[in-house]
């Protein structure tokens, strides 16, 4: 699916990774994405991912689904995409008709990145910051 399309476009709120994100620009397709949370991780503007400007607001409590009000946070913050901003990166990327994604080396380092032993070293690293103790080694 995603090899027929010209641009992926994520303009979300808070993206917990992106798959889509991360599956479009591995071929290669340009991907215009909000400047917040995860995809800031791994996409830049120099491999060809577009971040849109946007504004950071607070959550109101009405507009999280019931069932997860138990858990609201008043902290909690998401972001409002500058429409007009994101109108101008799509007509950019359309006008340029660009296509640049990962190259092998960022694919290498992408994989890497993915890999079931780094994400296990990170949660353990989050494990013993939230707990305060250290994980023991085998």
């Amino acid at each position: 699916v995603y090899s027929m399309i010209d641009c992926y476009v994520s303009a979300h709120k808070g993206e917990g990774f992106g798959l889509g994100l991360a599956q479009s620009a591995a071929l290669g397709k340009p991907v215009i994405y909000t400047d917040f949370s995860a995809p800031t991780e791994w996409l830049t503007e120099e491999k060809g991912h577009y971040p849109v400007d946007c504004n950071l607001v607070t959550v109101n409590k009405d507009d999280v689904h019931p069932a997860y009000h138990i858990t609201y946070d008043p902290k909690l913050e998401w972001a409002e995409i500058d429409t007009k901003h994101l109108a101008e990166r799509m007509q950019y990327v359309y006008e340029s008709d660009i296509r640049k994604g990962f190259n092998q080396e960022d694919l290498s380092a992408f994989r890497k990145m993915l890999s079931w032993e780094s994400a296990g070293l990170r949660f353990c690293e989050a494990f013993e910051n939230i707990m305060g103790v250290p994980i023991p080694k085998k």
